[in-house]
């Protein structure tokens, strides 16, 4: 038989527009959510053929095998062979479907046909090149491969572009769908990282179950199990598991590292968002670190910066520095906030600067530092609500420098409603513990009025700023507690000592087995059952200057005095308003003796009186 006269022919304008009608059905055109879903033309395209026999045309049922290559000759044979016992021709005319699945990846492919018509098949040649159809040249390389079932039961299409054959072919997993990668060279897009886009770029990759992440391009880039993330460009960066809406621009190796969530880095190189330190920011720069639990934390840029376990914290840029407390604040150069709420700025020096407590404001300005007001508050253009301490003083606009605005000489002790060493008076005896004959203490006492119970102690004076100026006051008591009392080696002068009573007892001052001088002083009792404007019990104070009074409807005493000698020099002693002792005197049998010089003793019912002790 001369079977090598039968020949076949492509009706090649038929078989392009078949091929260019399954491109546009898999590319589609703007979907309408209320129609029905489209039918999917699947990998089939329609071949005719002409086939002749010794040069007329055939008319017989023929059998035929159909094979698809890789090469005009030899090569590898792509997906399988389509085979028809009963191929009808006529008029040597023929129309077969023919399927070698999704293997038109953009690649060239040659059909090889075996026909026999009443005798054994034989293979034609040569192979008949396939051809794209002329529009098919608008997207060269692309290509559509079926994707998985969308979950809802439709079949779904991934398109791929760039180079698509060979080991540096770009890939969309089947297991993913809705995907593309546009372009470049060894993109990837693997397993159920749905409705995923890879822009270009060498080696880029979104990893298993990243959907809707995407890649614009760059080299080396990984999306890896995060969700909703992207990556813009750069080299070696990443986004790792359950980072999910996160983004890198661009840059050179950054990480936003395992659960950082909604966080982002802008550029740079080699910054990292540690694990777990969600909807945080690195705008740029190099080698800048947001440790791990760092929520809400911002790093603007700048060079070795780090937040290590601080919510809410900020460097804005600089050199080394260092955030370690929630809502600290460190900028400059190695500028430390290890503690919460800490503000550290440093300067250029080439040295640490640290916070060394919460809340701290630390700036390093070694060149100096202004602080210049605004228009309002006027009055006060810079207040402190503090202490300042400084180590070189403070300069002054004329020139001057002072190091210490009120210097404290040594062993005095400033007692003052504000700016002092204290604000009360017990707390400032209580203070010192060396006191003694040969290193004596005072008490300064600023004006104001201080409500308190005060004991003396031996080799401290107390001293006020004037009778009118500076008072101690309490209230009465049952058991005969004095506002003030004395003490032996002491002095107590100018200042007023008050007792306002309202109980059975009412003591100004009260010394037993203490002899104080006392010299300028006001001592005043109202309103007890009992009340003594001075009282001594075993005592010998020497009084100088002082005005002691007792008024209430009770038994009032100027100064009542047990077993005691005193010494009265230029003062006033006086009781009125009830049954009144200028002073009183009682004894158990000892002796004492009452010395009063230029002084003033007035009671209504008693001037000076001495009986032995009733009580």
């Amino acid at each position: 038989m001369k079977t090598r006269r039968i020949s076949i022919g492509i009706i090649s304008a038929l078989f392009a527009a078949s091929l260019a009608a399954g491109a546009r059905a898999d590319l589609g055109g703007p979907s309408n959510p209320t129609a029905p879903p489209l039918a999917q033309n699947g990998s089939a395209f329609t071949y005719q053929g002409q086939l002749r026999k010794n040069g007329a045309p055939v008319n017989a049922s023929c059998d035929a095998s159909f094979s698809l290559y890789d090469a005009a000759t030899g090569g590898a044979q792509v997906g399988g062979t389509v085979t028809s016992p009963t191929l009808q021709v006529a008029n040597g005319l023929f129309t077969i479907p023919l399927d070698f699945g999704w293997n038109f990846n953009g690649e060239a492919r040659w059909l090889e046909s075996a026909i026999g018509c009443g005798e054994a098949p034989t293979i034609l040649t040569p192979r008949t090149a396939l051809r794209p159809a002329t529009y098919a040249f608008a997207l060269p390389g692309m290509r559509t491969v079926p994707g998985n079932n969308d979950g809802g039961g439709n079949p779904t299409m991934n398109v791929i572009g760039g180079v698509v054959s060979g080991a540096i072919s770009n890939t969309v997993s089947a297991n993913s769908f809705n995907s593309v990668v546009a372009g470049g060279v060894e993109n990837r897009i693997d397993n159920g990282s749905n409705r995923s886009a890879i822009g270009g770029g060498t080696g880029n990759i979104i990893d298993n179950s990243s959907i809707l992440g995407v890649i614009a391009g760059g080299n080396s880039n990984i999306i890896n199990g995060s969700i909703w993330s992207a990556i813009g460009g750069g080299l070696n960066n990443r986004i790792d598991k359950s980072s999910d809406y996160s983004a890198i621009a661009g840059g050179i190796g950054n990480i936003i590292d395992n659960g950082s969530d909604m966080s982002a880095i802008a550029g740079g190189i080699g910054n990292t968002i540690d694990y777990g330190s969600g909807l945080s920011v690195i705008g740029g720069g190099s080698l800048n670190r947001i440790d791990s639990a760092s929520l809400y934390s911002a790093i603007g840029a700048g060079q070795d910066n780090v937040i290590n376990a601080a919510n809410h914290a900020v460097i804005p840029g600089g050199y080394a520095n260092r955030v370690e407390g929630d809502y600290g604040f460190a900028a400059g150069r190695r500028a430390k906030a290890l503690h919460d709420g800490a503000f550290v700025w440093g300067d250029s020096t080439n040295a640490d600067i640290a916070s060394t407590a919460a809340n701290q404001f630390i700036v390093r300005a070694s060149g100096g530092a202004q602080l210049i007001g605004v228009a309002s508050p006027a009055a006060t253009q810079l207040t402190v609500a503090g202490v300042i301490s400084t180590t070189g003083g403070v300069k002054f606009p004329d020139g001057k420098t002072q190091t210490s605005a009120a210097p404290t000489p040594s062993n005095m002790i400033i007692v003052a409603k504000s700016g002092g060493d204290y604000t009360t008076i017990s707390a400032a005896l209580t203070s010192i513990t060396d006191n003694s004959a040969a290193n004596r203490y005072l008490v300064y006492v600023a004006p104001g009025t201080y409500t308190e119970t005060v004991t003396m102690k031996p080799y401290i004076d107390i001293e006020g700023a004037g009778e009118l100026a500076t008072k101690i006051t309490q209230v009465g008591n049952p058991s005969g507690v004095p506002t003030l009392s004395g003490a032996d080696n002491a002095e107590l002068r100018f200042l007023t000592v008050e007792n306002t009573g309202g109980f059975d007892f009412a003591v100004a001052i009260r010394n037993v087995s203490a002899s104080p001088r006392l010299t300028h002083i006001t001592a005043r009792a109202l309103n007890g059952a009992e009340t003594d404007g001075i009282k001594n019990v075993s005592s010998s104070p020497k009084l100088e200057g002082v005005t002691a009074s007792a008024t209430s409807a009770g038994g009032n005493y100027g100064m009542y005095n047990t077993d005691s000698s005193p010494t009265i020099n230029n003062s006033v002693i006086s009781a009125s308003g009830g049954t009144n002792f200028g002073i009183y005197n009682a004894t158990a049998g000892g002796s004492f003796t009452v010395r009063v010089t230029n002084s003033q003793i007035a009671g209504s019912s008693f001037t000076i009186v001495t009986v032995p002790p009733t009580r």
